[in-house]
């Protein structure tokens, strides 16, 4: 018998032109459920068979085979297996051409904006929280970059990486510490190391990752020289006075994961816990910015590749024009 019950959940199970197919369906599925995809199956098994269409890949296969095929070439190697595994639950026995509907069910899942969360939580192992567009985005681009890849590989004919949507982010952190809150950040530290890294970031506006990159320094050099950032390629940032007598402390002896939680501690003891370590990078701009630069320049100094990037601070340099223009009587 082809629709079967087997703890509770229908599953579809036959033989079809030499080859088992076998399907399970979620708990709340009917017997009606089952026997239509039942026919569905056995259609497309006719197709592949006897009109000699070629059998479509499925989306496990597509973010597998991308993994493998952009491995060598991806700067960041951890992020986007993780988030592949969080696709793991929904990809599973899908066609390449269900993409849309797969991604429409993440979406429902990961916001929690949809009758259907409850029902993934109990059928697929997926916990329903909300996560942050931005977070669901990050997913999601697993999922377009896989199935894009499918289509330059030709295995399948049409770009249906258009299919899966991204969510309108609306993230962007308005922290900005001023000088006193960095010098106080800073004594807070643990060790010089992580002093030293405070002071870096808030007067270079260094990310974490550029600023561990960071080499040795001429003691009385202009500049610091990023080997790599964010982009790829190397930048020089002018050094600022309050930043020269931390320069001996470089390179930084620790790891991502150490600097962090040495802010942390730092953050905690000045009693600003909302800060985060990307922060000091915003108050470079900020401090920039009040200082009379103006957004070209401060685009430069942070290593923005677009006008747009920079434009996040625009608000802060009208702030400051405003208050000059309040100055005349």
């Amino acid at each position: 018998m082809a629709v079967r019950k087997i703890n509770g959940r229908y599953v579809v199970e036959f033989q079809a032109h030499g080859k088992r197919v076998f399907k399970r369906l979620p708990e709340f599925a009917t017997k009606a459920d089952a026997a239509q995809l039942e026919a569905k199956l056995r259609r497309e098994r006719w197709e592949y068979s006897e009109l000699g269409r070629a059998e479509e890949p499925t989306l496990a296969e597509a973010i597998i085979g991308w993994l493998r095929a952009t491995e060598a070439g991806r700067k960041d190697k951890l992020n986007p297996a993780r988030n592949a595994a969080h696709l793991a639950p929904f990809v599973e026995g899908k066609a390449i051409r269900e993409v849309g509907d797969v991604a429409r069910a993440c979406v429902s899942a990961w916001t929690g904006n949809s009758d259907a969360s409850p029902r993934l939580r109990a059928t697929q192992g997926v916990y329903v929280y909300r996560l942050s567009a931005a977070t669901t985005n990050r997913r999601l681009d697993v999922l377009r970059a896989s199935v894009r890849w499918a289509w330059k590989q030709g295995m399948i004919a049409d770009n249906l990486s258009g299919r899966v949507p991204r969510l309108r982010e609306e993230n962007a952190r308005q922290i900005y510490l001023g000088a006193d809150q960095v010098r106080l950040l800073a004594r807070s530290s643990p060790n010089h190391t992580s002093r030293a890294a405070i002071m870096i970031a808030a007067y270079s506006g260094l990310r974490a990752s550029e600023l561990l990159a960071l080499k040795k320094q001429p003691s009385h050099g202009a500049t610091l020289s990023v080997p790599t950032s964010k982009s790829g390629k190397p930048r020089v940032v002018p050094i600022a006075g309050p930043v020269r007598p931390y320069l001996s402390a470089l390179p930084l002896d620790c790891s991502y994961r150490l600097l962090i939680k040495w802010f942390h501690a730092a953050r905690k003891k000045a009693g600003m816990k909302h800060v985060h370590f990307h922060d000091l990078r915003h108050s470079c701009a900020s401090m920039l910015i009040n200082a009379g630069v103006d957004l070209y320049t401060v685009g430069k100094i942070l290593g923005h590749s677009s006008p747009q990037t920079t434009a996040r601070y625009a608000h802060l340099s009208d702030a400051r024009l405003q208050q000059a223009m309040r100055k005349l009587r």
